[in-house]
């Protein structure tokens, strides 16, 4: 009897550590806000002829206002922009071709 109370306790745990590691919602949130302004950025300098020659510019995201924010986000945001780059990577899935496309004719109406 004890084995089996001491099994159940550790299944409880044990589910209890994988809803703790899954990210808040304002991570995934700040996560798209991130691919969007990357992409962005990436799109203003591929139509800038002027600095095609230079590398790619990386982008950091800064929210000013924190308050709000979990501490996941927070920490997030104190990242530098290669760690926010590869955290984001890490960290999202791989959007599809319809996904994509989407974006794309979102930036491009803003670019033009």
């Amino acid at each position: 009897m004890v084995t089996i109370s001491m099994k159940k306790r550790l299944q409880a745990l044990e589910a209890r550590q994988k809803i703790g590691k899954e990210l808040p919602w304002d991570c995934k949130n700040l996560f798209s806000i991130y691919r969007e302004g990357d992409l962005h950025a990436h799109f203003g300098y591929f139509f800038n002829p002027k600095v095609q020659h230079s590398s790619r510019p990386v982008y950091r995201l800064v929210i000013e206002d924190q308050i709000s924010l979990s501490p996941h986000a927070r920490e997030f945001l104190s990242l530098s922009a290669e760690e926010q780059y590869r955290v984001v990577e890490q960290n999202t899935p791989n959007i599809n071709e319809k996904e994509a496309e989407k974006i794309r004719v979102k930036i491009l109406e803003k670019v033009i």
